[in-house]
């Protein structure tokens, strides 16, 4: 779990305390720039929204009790993050990237529900980087309805019905990342989706049959170190 940075956090909260929604959230128009750090979000619409020509740098936030984690149709950064889901009460998926490609590093992301995704990624154009994830408790750790050149990298994907499916994304890549306790590691091949995968440690098999004829590199025969989020 990554750790938070010294200091208190800057508290974004409702005052009905009721729960999901009780606010709207954090929203950075066209031509805006956000520079956020420290930052602790409760009970919102969609705790963080980046609209197409923005752009933003976050570190060190925490997303909780929000209907809505991140919405982001802009370039960005985002690290050193923890974002909770609301469990079985989670509806919709946490973290929707629409025609952007955002850079997300040492990031939890968890709690959501098996009828949930945790990261939904779409857009032709949208080439996200995950890079020392934490991503589990859901449907897909990582559903990608669309994009090109996505990565992930360094990251545990774990205790989910997929831990990835690739459907139309093009050219993903993911390098030196453990799997495990997922029912399928990597899948959903049906599509014009395509997938290279380095250096990964698997618990089970690395694809499902529609993934079959998918690039497997070099599968460790053993848990890797230093996957995950870091300090």
């Amino acid at each position: 779990m990554p750790a938070t940075a010294t200091g208190s956090p800057v508290m974004f909260d409702s005052k009905a305390l009721m729960g999901p929604g009780d606010w709207g959230g954090i929203v950075v128009q066209s031509g805006g720039d956000a520079k956020l750090t420290q930052l602790a979000m409760h009970r919102a619409t969609v705790a963080f929204q980046a609209d197409p020509g923005s752009t933003y740098t976050i570190d060190y936030i925490l997303v909780d009790t929000s209907s809505t984690i991140a919405e982001l149709d802009a370039d960005g950064t985002l690290g050193h993050g923890q974002r909770h889901g609301n469990g079985a009460k989670q509806v919709g998926d946490p973290i929707f990237i629409t025609s952007a490609s955002p850079k997300i590093s040492d990031t939890l992301v968890d709690n959501s529900n098996s009828g949930t995704d945790q990261i939904n990624v779409s857009g032709l154009g949208s080439a996200p980087q995950f890079d020392h994830m934490e991503v589990t408790g859901c449907h897909c750790a990582f559903h990608f309805n669309q994009g090109k050149n996505i990565i992930i990298s360094n990251s545990y994907v774990h205790d989910s019905a997929y831990g990835m499916m690739i459907l139309g994304a093009v050219n993903t890549q993911v390098t030196n990342s453990n799997f495990e306790k997922n029912t399928v590691n990597i899948g959903d091949c049906f599509g014009a989706g395509n997938v290279v995968a380095t250096g990964n440690y698997y618990d089970t098999a690395a694809f499902d049959m529609s993934c079959s004829g998918q690039t497997n590199n070099s599968p460790s025969a053993s848990k890797l170190a230093n996957v995950g989020p870091r300090p």
